[in-house]
């Protein structure tokens, strides 16, 4: 293998994906590889509820701000990588991740993982894990800066 040459970046917009960016940011670099951040608006659970109910959740409300908030982390990203581009998609984030790197031929997923145990992640999932699992590329995975400073502080106490 010569190097990774197309680099996905999902992004929720918080500190974790930011911190997983960098990552890649830094790679893409020592790479001249190409970088493109994706988000993917999802339905949110709540929702469900509201459809069950008979009544409508504004997606398209929704998709408009998801639209507006990645066009705004895209000109923030060209100035620090001029080789990076943007997709924004709509369904379930794993699924839409998986189906992104096949269309755009990525070779490399850089994700941030908040570093949930137990209980919270049986509830919320884990996005980095099933992405993980069932991707075709390798997956890098980086630990939230909060997560990490939870690791060294466990460390110092034993």
């Amino acid at each position: 293998m010569d190097g990774f040459k197309h680099i996905v970046v999902p992004t929720d917009f918080g500190d974790c994906a930011d911190h997983a960016l960098d990552v890649a940011i830094a790679l893409a670099r020592r790479l001249d590889a190409k970088l493109t951040l994706l988000h993917v608006c999802e339905l949110p659970v709540s929702a469900y509820a509201m459809y069950a109910q008979g009544l409508y959740f504004p997606m398209d409300s929704l998709e408009a701000a998801a639209s507006k908030a990645l066009a705004a982390a895209t000109v923030r990203l060209k100035a620090r990588y001029a080789g990076a581009d943007s997709v924004l998609k709509s369904g379930t984030a794993t699924d839409q991740l998986l189906v992104t790197c096949e269309e755009i031929g990525a070779d490399l997923v850089v994700m941030g993982t908040h570093g949930r145990r137990g209980v919270s992640r049986m509830l919320l999932g884990s996005v980095a894990e099933k992405t993980v699992r069932l991707s075709k590329v390798p997956v890098l995975t980086v630990p939230s800066n909060e997560h990490q400073a939870h690791q060294e502080h466990e460390k110092s106490a034993s």
